[in-house]
Parts: C-alpha cells; sequence; structure tokens
C-alpha cells in the first residue's frame, strides 16, 4: 500500500454532536484495506468476562474473545470526562497535498484487545490515558492551599 504524505491535515469538529456512538475495539492487528467493509456482519464479539489474576489490573474482571482463531485477552477504558474517542473519515473533497477528515461516529469507552497477554496498567495505551489525568495535574496552577495539602500528603 502506498504511504500519502500530506502537508495539512483539516479536522471538521463541528459535527462531533451529531454522529452516532459505537462501541469501539482497540485490535492487536493491521488491516492492510481501505475502504468499506460489513464489519457487523463478520465481527460480533463473544466476550467472556474472567476473574483476573493479574493483581497489577485495576478491576476484578478482564475480558476473553478470539478472533480468527486467536486468543485476545481484553479490558474496557472509559475515557476520562470532557473526552470522548472520535473515530474520522477521509471527506471526499481532498487534494494532492491537503487531506479533510469529518466523524463518522464517537465513543466515551472502548475495549483494547492484546494478544497472548492479560491486560495491566503497563499497557501503553493504558499509560496513555492515565497520562491525561497527569498532564492535568502537573499544568494546573499551584495555589497556596494546594500546595499546604500536598507537603502534608508527602510526609
Amino acid at each position: 500500500m502506498a504511504t500519502r504524505n500530506f502537508e495539512e491535515i483539516f479536522v471538521d469538529v463541528s459535527m462531533c454532536a451529531e454522529v452516532e456512538d459505537v462501541d469501539a475495539h482497540l485490535m492487536p492487528c493491521s488491516i492492510d484495506y481501505n475502504g468499506s467493509a460489513n464489519v457487523s456482519r463478520f465481527f460480533t464479539p463473544s466476550i467472556n468476562c474472567n476473574p483476573s489474576k493479574d493483581p497489577s489490573t485495576d478491576t476484578a474482571q478482564h475480558l476473553s474473545a478470539s478472533f480468527r482463531g486467536r486468543l485476545l485477552n481484553g479490558r474496557k477504558i472509559v475515557l476520562p470526562a470532557d473526552y470522548a474517542g472520535i473515530l474520522l473519515m477521509e471527506d471526499d473533497n481532498r487534494s494532492m497535498d491537503e487531506v479533510n477528515l469529518k466523524p463518522r461516529n464517537k465513543f466515551s469507552e472502548f475495549t483494547y484487545w492484546n494478544l497472548d497477554c492479560t491486560p495491566s496498567s503497563d499497557d501503553k495505551i493504558v499509560q496513555a490515558i492515565q497520562w491525561i489525568e497527569i498532564s492535568k495535574a502537573i499544568h494546573s496552577s499551584v495555589n497556596e492551599v494546594n500546595l499546604s495539602q500536598s507537603s502534608v500528603a508527602s510526609l
């Protein structure tokens, strides 16, 4: 598949409130195809909830399913408040050096899947979502009340 390089990418977020909520899955694979697919006909996950054996997970359950005969282990992630996931698609109006994207669907939580390992707090996607809260904390303003509370808490 040829790689396209663009000078500019534009995202039209004005329609985000109008798009449909979907059940999103982050799969551990790459699909070398661009175009429409009847995913709901060929991929209907049968998900089992299992007790977690990994103490590093912050949930008592992990999910399991299979995809093309391979065992997948998963976990649901809820996005932080004031955040939404948006699935984008290319707008038909494009030129050679720019791409216009428009929202197709949105989600407030998603299931991510690992191949051959139980989800844990060491997974990159979990750390990326945790970074949102860490970033808020380190970039918020510090006042005397916050400073005195954090000083007492650190002792």
